[in-house]
Parts: structure tokens; C-alpha cells; sequence
């Protein structure tokens, strides 16, 4: 459900701690990142 909607939205990234999603690394282009993750590429 989630991807279909970042799919469908065009998302960049699907933040999420759920490790099942994070396995997957990345789908349609779209970076499948843990909140702690994007935190730190967002500070730089």
C-alpha cells in the first residue's frame, strides 16, 4: 500500500522503520530510508 502510493506520488523517499520495507533499499527509484537516515541527509 505504501509503495503503491509513493509510486503514484512520485515520492523520492518512503521513510520508515519497518524493517521489511527497509530490506528492499529501494523500489522505482524511490529510496526507502529510516527516519535516522534521512535526518542525517537532510542536516548536511
Amino acid at each position: 500500500m505504501f509503495i503503491e502510493l509513493a509510486i503514484d506520488g512520485k515520492a523520492d523517499y518512503i521513510i520508515s522503520n519497518d524493517e521489511d520495507l527497509l530490506s528492499l533499499d529501494k523500489v522505482n527509484n524511490i529510496k526507502i530510508i529510516s527516519p535516522s537516515g534521512f535526518l542525517g541527509l537532510i542536516e548536511k
